[in-house]
């Protein structure tokens, strides 16, 4: 429903009120003489914010919006905008970061940062945000780090205050890789352990509510789930921000969200309908960003149980998804049709019919698995992931479906916590719309999210002793001896093709919408920097 203007007058004036916003000054910082100002203050607005600023609990892409934002990460990927395939992983909090040529450690040499607390960056503040908090408090960390080839129980030999080595159990091509995910926080330890309590002997509560960090800004406010402050911190000593304060504002309605970019109230903006988009595109002062990426949004599969347990079930969904259709009427042309389980930036080929619309075919499989007349099946989907284009993606996913037989019942789910507790933890659905961002951009990690031991990250339970073995090989693999990396991924990706334990439904672009400031280019997994504002 399009809201009234006078209902809009009410919102925008509420979260100006909640950010402090009135009477913004304006920076000529980072302009090029000629062009517009850049204000001091960074607005974004998002469809959702987090209850915390931890790494647990995760509230999918709204933690991860946070966690890049903030960047107090020991490396960055270095990405460009059009190609969705990054380059090398760079330091962030680390000024060096090199991995041994017997392949068995990782000497990282730390920047000489300033915490919020005026702590300097140290080897023992890496340890205890590893070993003493991270693990402790996020499983996934541990568990990612350990499928990334890390000595879990051995992870650091310090050698001195900023210097330290990460030791490898084995190597693992996404080694690297690992460092940038928004999960490896670095914090101020010390600052953080002084807010220890018995009860609480890593200080989980405090954290949740004020920032520990090496990411250079200040918290000047945070309302859980709703809004969020920061301001740039003069001493952190990691070099000059164009803007002085980014205000981050959860705006569940995409219409209140449009409005309050269009206004000038907001300057950045991501997470609206692919249509609004298209809109927005043609408004006067405002500049759509559209980078290519490896994201793909998806159609998950619990193959626990019947009908989903036989491959010629799962295949006949995919058969019976036009994706051509789906691209036009839910993503307005912002995204590709899938042909194959992996990103096609990859080059790994396609194989099989699974990807090939065919309705007919689809009615053939299901009276072959013994569904003639189909079956009913609930698909659950959220709005927070993989976005808001899932209140029309779901709808014409259940009409496709219909057409084969199969009676689909939607089960939506507004919560961003509940959805990932549900994908990844109790694994409570029978299929689901879902998006997995790119935590990290080698395939082989990738090959491990989609089709890694059940119950993977997404529990769909699907497991092919075949495939894990040429992801052993392939993740032992270094990346620069390509041809044989992609001899492994290519059988990888017919396996996928063909056994379907999940599908693919379309290849998506990071879209930004901005209005007077410049926002950099999205990392991996489509979050911005926010030192990158007015950049």
């Amino acid at each position: 429903m399009i809201k009234s203007n006078r209902m809009f007058g009410v919102t925008a004036a509420g979260i100006a009120a909640v950010l402090g916003l009135s009477g913004c000054g304006a920076s000529q910082a980072g302009s090029p003489e000629g062009d517009a100002a850049v204000p001091d203050t960074a607005v974004m607005v998002l469809p959702s914010l987090p209850d915390n600023l931890t790494i647990f609990p995760y509230g999918g892409n709204a933690s991860q919006a946070v966690l890049t934002g903030l960047g107090s990460q020991l490396a960055n990927y270095e990405v460009a905008c059009e190609n969705p395939v990054p380059g090398k992983v760079a330091g962030k909090l680390a000024e060096s970061i090199e991995l041994s040529d017997d392949l068995k450690s990782i000497e990282v040499k730390l920047r000489p940062l300033k915490s919020q607390a005026g702590n300097t960056l140290s080897t023992d503040d890496v340890i205890w945000s590893f070993t003493e908090y991270g693990f402790v408090v996020q499983p996934v960390l541990k568990s990612s780090f350990a499928r990334s080839g890390y000595d879990v129980d051995n992870l650091i030999t310090k050698i001195d205050d900023s210097t330290f080595r990460f030791n490898l159990k084995s190597f693992q091509s996404n080694a690297l890789d690992a460092l940038q995910n928004p999960l490896a926080y670095i914090y101020d330890s010390t600052e953080a352990m002084s807010h220890a309590t018995a009860e609480d002997p890593v200080a989980q509560k405090w954290l949740f509510t004020n920032l520990a960090d090496y990411s250079g800004w200040e918290l000047s406010s945070f309302s859980p789930g709703e809004s969020l402050t920061v301001t740039a911190d003069p001493d952190w000593g990691g070099g000059d921000r164009v803007v002085s304060k980014v205000a981050v504002q959860s705006v569940p309605d995409d219409t209140t969200r449009q409005q309050l970019l269009e206004t000038g109230e907001a300057q950045v903006a991501v997470g609206f309908q692919p249509s609004q988009f298209r809109a927005l595109s043609e408004k006067p002062g405002i500049d759509i960003l559209e980078c290519a990426s490896l994201n793909m949004d998806n159609l998950m599969f619990s193959t626990r149980e019947a009908p989903l347990d036989d491959v010629r079930v799962r295949t006949a969904l995919s058969m019976a998804i036009n994706r051509e259709e789906l691209v036009k009427g839910a993503y307005s042309d912002y995204a590709t049709p899938a042909v194959s389980s992996f990103n096609k930036a990859f080059g790994f080929g396609e194989y099989g019919d699974a990807y090939t619309y065919d309705p007919e075919k689809a009615k053939q499989l299901l009276a072959e698995a013994g569904y003639p007349d189909g079956f009913e099946l609930v698909l659950t989907y959220s709005p927070t992931r993989p976005g808001p284009v899932t209140a029309k993606s779901s709808v014409l996913v259940q009409s496709m479906l219909a057409e084969i037989g199969v009676d689909v019942k939607l089960e939506l789910i507004t919560s961003p916590t509940q959805m990932t507790d549900i994908m990844y933890q109790t694994h409570l659905y029978q299929s689901a719309l879902y998006g997995e961002p790119v935590a990290m951009a080698d395939p082989a990690w990738l090959t491990y999210v989609k089709f890694g031991e059940s119950p993977n990250n997404s529990g769909t339970f699907w497991t092919s002793p075949e495939l894990l073995e040429l992801l052993a090989e392939a993740s032992s693999t270094p990346a620069d001896n390509k041809e044989k990396r992609d001899t492994l991924f290519q059988r990888i990706a017919e396996i996928g093709d063909t056994e379907v334990p999940l599908i693919e439904l379309v290849e998506t672009p990071y879209v930004i919408a901005t209005n007077g400031m410049t926002t950099g280019i999205p990392m991996p997994n489509g979050q911005l920097a926010w030192s990158s504002f007015g950049k």
